[in-house]
């Protein structure tokens, strides 16, 4: 029964600590910077709904600043280029953060690709950043993309991490309530 319990104790953990949102976010890096890609909605993008992509970049370096980038989002089928724009800002203070916005018009694969380039020679070592992009969903959103004043803003996933710690702390209370007493 013990072998048991460990076995169900161990279970329990890894599927709380196991983040379920993570395989939708997609990380790619070049050098010392890197993305996180989210698609909103739901990291689905519908075909005929306005996608909005952010981009949550990392610099090992510490020197990237989406101020000072000239960052080129471009999104392919195939060989066809279909859009390309500036990233900006997802607010003022977030130096981070980048948003684009695309509406797909039908299912196919396609590739996003961030191009990075220091506005001021050696503020940051450039980059190229590449992401695939599976469009299959049609119809509605099944919630409204956050806004505020317009500017969409990015998901939280912090309900999701009360959920996980707090199943964690009743997995390991009950574990230790149950568990034999000194022998």
């Amino acid at each position: 029964m013990q072998t048991l319990r460990s076995r169900v104790f161990i279970l329990a953990l890894v599927m709380v600590f196991t983040p379920s949102f993570a395989a939708a976010h997609v990380l790619s890096t070049d050098g010392s910077v890197g993305a996180v890609m989210h698609i909103d909605p739901e990291d689905d993008p519908i075909i005929g709904a306005p996608a909005t992509f952010f981009f949550e970049f990392k610099d090992t370096k510490g020197k990237f600043s989406l101020s000072d980038c000239a960052c080129i989002f471009s999104l392919h089928r195939g060989q066809q280029t279909l859009t390309e724009s500036l990233l900006r800002p997802v607010n003022a203070s977030d130096i981070l953060t980048g948003v684009a916005r695309f509406t797909f018009e039908q299912k196919a694969v396609y590739t996003v690709t961030v191009l990075g380039v220091p506005k001021v020679a050696g503020a940051f070592q450039p980059f190229t950043l590449t992401y695939d992009v599976r469009v299959a969903r049609e119809g509605a959103p099944t919630t409204a993309p956050i806004t505020v004043q317009g500017v969409p803003q990015r998901p939280s996933h912090i309900v999701h991490l009360i959920i996980a710690f707090g199943s964690a702390i009743l997995v390991v209370a009950l574990y230790i309530r149950d568990r034999p007493r000194g022998s």
